[in-house]
């Protein structure tokens, strides 16, 4: 808990301070050394706030409450009772059950500076959500001010390779980004960004922007002297595996730095940041695996990333391994609160993560007040993919970042594939078995042979990654075997170029 006077200091301070920051030096100076219990108390004191205003002026909570049967609405006085009482809301029980009307205060959206995105999902048709202009300007602020902090204050040119259209991160990685340098919004076009670099040429720094599998699509074509280009990465939507960043960063020059984002766009895009402190954390959980499950309770290893409590509340699910959100962002015409957008993790507070870096590392409390000085004290949201994107082999749990883990440990193998795919396929008598569709790089020919190499590398690193596998490949070859489907570049069920890629497959 905070200390008892914080609960007296008003938010509204902090608020102005954020906004109307005269330069992120200020900002940096203030979150190097505040006390992080000082700005998870706002966060508190803020969303119980925020929840006063809801539950009065939407239309569609108020029905959501009655209908959970919430009778002690009105009698939420603390954090405690926020996070007891109040039921969670999602896509399903709360979006698509009220129109977009009755989910604004009072029945109203903005006649002006009102912009509709698309969001890509990864299970059915793609949901509008709206924002305004003022919202967007207070996560420009954070954004920009988080990449000065990551990248430094150079001119950078900015190339975006998100889906183009209507589609969230689209449009608002180019709103965002524009005051950091020249952006130019591309799409997933490989062609198209060699392009570019070719004209613009080597004297410049460049940020290139997108999802994971199409960044490293591009580096693997070899269409470019790499090392000899300024090129730092943002990438998102979803995780990587450390050793895909390592084998990334083995391409490019020297000095690189890939960052990951984490957003929702039911929520926000730019939720949180991975910081120089969250990639040390989730470096070193990669090189000792077996701490994983005691400090978190999970076996894969997650992503992890910092965030802006004056402008997101968030707080676990204990029983489900996921967490809720509420959106504190002023301008924000539909706030949903506690919001679970069904991704698996968990917050943690900054003082609770450093106890469990010291505990579980002998080193880290050194390289923490030493190279690690300079870090923000912000709170920490670990992430491991959605809750639903993961399938049981006999009930033993395989997730698709073990999967690609263990196809990277075969470099040459790796470098063949684009992407693949998970699903559990049924035989005649009932049983199933393991099975993994592969689409092989842009040229790539499938063969009995690559498709054995592929077989016998996922069977042999999946048993030395994860011990549930090894036990149940001895246990019940016939379900724990992989069988490897191979297709070619846009072939099969890779034919349909999707904003997002889609891992487990019903």
């Amino acid at each position: 808990m905070g200390k008892w006077y914080y609960q007296w200091i008003p938010t509204s301070i902090f608020d102005f301070f954020h906004n109307h920051s005269p330069s992120s030096k200020m900002m940096l100076s203030f979150l190097k050394i505040t006390d992080p219990e000082l700005l998870e108390t706002m966060s508190e004191n803020k969303v119980l706030k925020l929840y006063q205003n809801v539950r009065t002026n939407i239309p569609a909570y108020k029905k959501f409450l009655k209908k959970c049967k919430v009778d002690k609405a009105d009698e939420i006085k603390d954090i405690i009772d926020f996070n007891a009482i109040l039921p969670v809301v999602d896509k399903h029980n709360y979006v698509m059950q009220y129109p977009l009307i009755e989910r604004t205060f009072n029945h109203r959206l903005p006649k002006h500076g009102l912009i509709v995105e698309s969001s890509g999902s990864t299970t059915k048709d793609p949901t509008n959500w709206f924002r305004t202009y003022e919202e967007e300007q207070a996560v420009a602020r954070d954004v920009a001010f988080e990449s000065r902090y990551l990248f430094g204050d150079k001119e950078y040119i900015i190339i975006s390779c998100w889906s183009l259209g209507a589609w969230t991160t689209s449009l608002s990685f180019c709103s965002y980004f524009e005051q950091l340098g020249v952006v130019k919004n591309i799409g997933p076009d490989i062609e198209q960004v060699i392009k570019t670099l070719k004209f613009m040429g080597p004297k410049y720094n460049y940020i290139i922007a997108g999802y994971p599998p199409f960044v490293k699509h591009l580096i693997d074509t070899n269409a470019l002297p790499w090392k000899k280009y300024n090129i730092n990465f943002v990438v998102g939507g979803e995780g990587f595996i450390p050793g895909w960043r390592k084998y990334m960063l083995s391409k490019v020059k020297k000095g690189a730095k890939i960052i990951s984002a984490y957003g929702a766009s039911d929520l926000e895009t730019g939720m949180a940041v991975e910081t120089p402190l969250c990639q040390c954390i989730r470096d070193l959980f990669a090189t000792y695996p077996k701490k994983v499950q005691k400090a978190f309770g999970i076996e894969e290893l997650p992503s992890f990333f910092q965030y802006n409590p004056l402008r997101f509340y968030i707080n676990n699910l204990p029983e489900t391994k996921e967490f809720h959100t509420t959106v504190m962002t002023h301008g924000t015409p539909s706030v949903m609160v506690k919001y679970n957008v069904k991704d698996f993790g968990a917050k943690l507070s900054y003082n609770e993560m450093i106890s469990i870096m010291n505990a579980s590392f002998s080193g880290f409390e050194k390289r923490h007040r030493t190279e690690l000085k300079s870090s923000l004290k912000l709170p920490f949201l670990w992430v491991a993919g959605r809750s639903d994107d993961v399938i049981s082999l006999d009930g033993s749990k395989m997730y698709p970042q073990q999967i690609e883990m263990a196809l990277l440990k075969d470099k040459r193998i790796y470098k063949s594939i684009q992407s693949f795919q998970t699903t559990k396929s049924y035989h005649n008598n009932g049983s199933d078995h393991f099975l993994v569709k592969i689409q092989l790089q842009e040229g790539v020919k499938p063969s009995k042979q690559l498709a054995k190499k592929i077989k016998n590398a996922l069977q042999t690193n999946l048993s030395r990654i994860s011990k549930a596998y090894k036990l149940g490949l001895h246990d019940l070859p016939s379900c724990y075997e992989p069988h490897v489907e191979l297709y070619e570049f846009h072939n099969g069920p890779f034919d349909v170029e999707k904003i997002k890629n889609k891992y487990v497959v019903e």
